[in-house]
């Protein structure tokens, strides 16, 4: 499954930025974050991931970023 996201998806949480993604298919998977560059290319980037079975909590405590997630 990939989910697209822009800078207006994450949400403010006094200066920490997140997203809840509800799974169609609930349990772990292996999941992937992909951030878009400047020349529109996407780079693998680390952040937090909080995998809770059901749902996926990706926050960060930067400039939120527009990109793409992959859950397998």
């Amino acid at each position: 499954m990939t989910i697209d996201f822009t800078v207006e998806t994450w949400n403010n949480l006094d200066g920490m930025f997140a997203i809840l993604i509800t799974k169609k298919e609930p349990g772990k998977h292996m999941i992937q974050v992909f951030k878009k560059d400047q020349d529109e290319s996407y780079y693998p980037i680390d952040i937090s991931i909080k995998d809770k079975g059901a749902t996926v909590l990706l926050s960060i405590n930067r400039d939120p970023f527009e990109g793409y997630v992959v859950l397998r």
